[in-house]
């Protein structure tokens, strides 16, 4: 048995948050412009890590999974992943509204396209869709993580309470298959569009990514030592899969089933072991990844805040009209910054103001 430094502390995985949080931002604002020197598809390395990242997060949560009744859980992750969810559709809806018409000056279209979004947030749509009719224009950002974190939470919960550990890995991998057969044929479903309400189907995928990382804990994968063969043969598949498949989980879509599901798990979980390994470095940048990683959930939904709220895509077109692309990117990735800077200082702020009173009324 080999150990690794980091294993089983408070914060082992801060570093790998930080680092999985700054390509979460700049990638979703190369998006914008196309910038593909910069993209993650020129560099096989960060397109391996793009492929396993939002398994990677999901197994990071599992690690510290414990079983609750169901009560307490449905309370604990309402507050974990519902309420700062609730919190962001409440600031971003009316300050969209706000800059809409000050940026279009026409009232009907603001009004329009405000109760669009605020529809979106209602039926935590990920992306541009129909459903009943009714047509979304846009999607919940990053924050669909949240309501999939929700869900695959409450699922593995209820499901762990089977008393035969075999029987309940073979229900959580029939609700993971059942996951991405629902994300990929929704629109069979009768007045269902391309996207299924409420990122169920995310949901029913991340149950298993979940259960993985309390594996990963239980089984002490983290701290084993792993043949290198084994450890090659993942690789080897997982980047194939990652280099022919696809994995769209924000919008539930995965070119090869169950087969990239797999692939992504093992990508996310062979990054987990490398970037374990890391924790015994330090220096200013080695800090800097560990302070953005423990205020992971912040930065989402500040960054899904700014992405929503702003009009960037109306920016970004005229900028690139212009042959501004670069420089574009750059005050959108600034302001980015700005916003996710003053929204943390903002929180703790508030935070310590509260601290103070509940002194106060102690004493």
């Amino acid at each position: 048995m080999g150990s690794a430094k980091g294993v089983n502390k408070l914060g082992m995985f801060d570093l790998l948050k930080g680092f999985g949080m700054c390509v979460i931002v700049i990638t979703h604002i190369v998006g914008y412009y196309r910038i593909k020197f910069i993209g993650a598809t020129l560099f096989f390395p960060l397109w391996y890590i793009g492929y396993g990242l939002m398994p990677m997060f999901f197994l990071m949560s599992g690690y510290n999974f414990r079983r609750k009744s169901f009560e307490k859980c449905i309370k604990q992750q309402a507050g974990f992943y519902i309420a700062p969810y609730i919190k962001l559709a409440i600031v971003t809806v009316p300050v969209y509204c706000v800059l809409h018409y000050l940026t279009f000056r026409y009232k009907a279209g603001a009004i329009y396209e405000t109760k669009n979004m605020a529809m979106c947030f209602l039926f935590g749509m990920s992306g541009p869709t129909t459903f009943a009719g009714y047509t979304f224009n846009y999607g919940v950002v990053a924050v669909w993580f949240f309501l999939a974190m929700f869900i695959g939470w409450v699922l593995l919960n209820q499901i762990m309470s089977i008393k035969n550990p075999k029987a309940a890995g073979v229900v959580v991998a029939a609700v993971s298959v059942a996951g991405v057969l629902l994300g990929q044929f929704c629109d069979k479903i009768p007045y269902c569009g391309e996207i299924v309400p409420w990122c169920i189907p995310q949901g029913m995928v991340a149950t298993g990514f979940i259960y993985l990382g309390h594996l990963m804990k239980k089984k002490n994968w983290l701290s084993r030592k792993i043949p290198i063969s084994i450890i090659i043969a993942m690789f080897v598949f997982s980047a194939v899969c990652s280099a022919f498949g696809n994995l769209g989980m924000t919008n539930a879509r995965w070119n090869h089933g169950i087969i990239d599901v797999v692939a992504s798990g093992i990508a996310g979980f062979l990054c987990i072991k490398a970037g374990i390994g890391l924790n015994k470095y330090s220096g200013k940048a080695v800090m800097f990844l560990r302070k953005v990683g423990k205020y992971n959930y912040w930065i989402i939904s500040l960054h899904c805040f700014e992405i929503m709220a702003f009009h960037w895509t109306e920016f970004a077109l005229k900028m690139m009209d212009k042959g501004l692309g670069v420089v574009a990117f750059i005050i959108q990735f600034v302001i980015c910054v700005l916003v996710i800077v003053g929204g943390i200082m903002l929180f703790e702020y508030i935070n310590k103001i509260k601290v103070k009173r509940k002194i106060k009324n102690k004493i």
